[in-house]
């Protein structure tokens, strides 16, 4: 009788979304790509119209939001490695940094 009366009711399914530090960096990875992306085309058109200084302004921004998309994970992968990889991580930051905000360096 008990069986009977409990397959009558409606099971409820919860679904639970369990946020960390990976669903973080996964999702701030995704959005710096997907707008860094939307920049560099718009700056391209923008390109086209002949607004090159909006076009350089949005380039810059884009390569910044492709730094959040790649440094975050980077330093998950280096920071448990030897002294020399997180060393040489930093110096690429840095450089990476200078060149999107300066543009590529000419000697």
């Amino acid at each position: 009788m008990a069986n009977n009366k409990n397959s009558n009711q409606k099971k409820t399914v919860v679904h639970r979304t369990v946020i960390n530090k990976t669903t973080v960096l996964r999702a701030l990875s995704y959005i710096g790509m997907v707008v860094s992306a939307l920049m560099v085309l718009v700056g391209g058109v923008l390109n086209l119209c002949g607004l090159s200084q909006v076009t350089s302004t949005l380039t810059k921004i884009a390569s910044l939001l492709m730094l959040v998309a790649i440094a975050w994970p980077a330093w998950d992968f280096c920071r448990s490695k030897a002294k020399w990889v997180k060393i040489l991580y930093f110096i690429a930051l840095v450089l990476y940094i200078l060149g999107a905000i300066f543009g590529f360096l000419t000697l």
